[in-house]
């Protein structure tokens, strides 16, 4: 059955329409035809992976839209929105790539890692970087004073930092630069992955242990005990937080899945 010229517009992935998908859409106001179809693609795809839908559907997906300033507000998962936190040079600034962040630039999401995760022994976080800089800055991060929950650190001497529940333990695989989909995630209290561009760059086995931060997620930059610092300077397509952590394959799968949002959202890709 087509609903309004939304629907009609879709190039059905395996023959079907989403309807989760459709909710995102009309909250967001898309009507661009390759965007619909690239967020259609997208749903199903993250559907299709048992585990990955469920941890991200009670999390964030956001996905800075290349046609509608307004849909890049819009959690995909939810009806919540968030307000890009204006910071001593401003907030965030929308292109048709993605969102620009300068080293004071970041985003305040009202998820706390306390009220949001039912332990330490779960998460996964992810982002699609547009651009390659050499400078440290988180793509996200929440910590208690000495206790840090998640510090994704994008770029940090050429490795990628993964640091979960502690200073001490952290995974920090070489990479060449910052492009690229990244996704980082605790399967379980001895097992943490860091994935880019589907590609499983560590594992880490080391057991952990300590508390959930009480402060919200901040994305371009961390937020420590209330105060935000270490910002990006980088461009992201796409930011995402689930609620379980993943296997290294539905890791890999979630990967590739976002570099193929980001590779469709519009024709000659981002």
């Amino acid at each position: 059955m087509m609903i309004g010229n939304a629907i009609s517009m879709f190039r059905i992935r395996r023959g079907r329409v989403d309807p989760q998908a459709q909710l995102y859409i009309d909250d967001a106001g898309i009507t661009d035809s390759t965007e619909i179809d690239a967020v259609n693609n997208l749903f199903v795809r993250l559907q299709d992976t048992p585990g990955i839908w469920t941890s991200i559907s009670a999390g964030l997906l956001y996905l800075v839209s290349p046609t509608n300033v307004a849909a890049s507000y819009i959690n995909a998962v939810s009806t919540a929105s968030f307000i890009p936190k204006q910071g001593a040079s401003g907030s965030p600034v929308y292109s048709t790539n993605g969102w620009d962040f300068v080293l004071t630039a970041h985003i305040l999401t009202g998820w706390v890692p306390s009220a949001q995760l039912a332990s330490i022994n779960t998460g996964l976080f992810g982002w699609y970087c547009n651009t390659n800089t050499a400078t440290t800055g988180y793509a996200m991060g929440s910590l208690n004073s000495g206790t840090e929950r998640i510090g994704l650190i994008d770029y940090n001497g050429g490795d990628i930092q993964f640091r979960a529940y502690d200073a001490n333990n952290l995974i920090d695989p070489a990479v060449a630069n910052t492009i690229g989909s990244y996704v980082c995630t605790i399967e379980s209290n001895a097992a943490r992955h860091a994935i880019k561009d589907g590609i499983n760059l560590e594992t880490d086995i080391s057991v952990v242990g300590g508390a959930l931060p009480d402060f919200e997620m901040v994305l371009g930059a961390r937020n420590n005990a209330g105060t935000i610092q270490t910002h990006s300077d980088r461009r992201y397509g796409t930011f995402l937080i689930g609620t379980i952590g993943l296997s290294s394959a539905n890791s890999i799968e979630l990967s590739n899945a976002i570099t193929e949002y980001n590779n469709n959202v519009i024709a000659a890709g981002r």
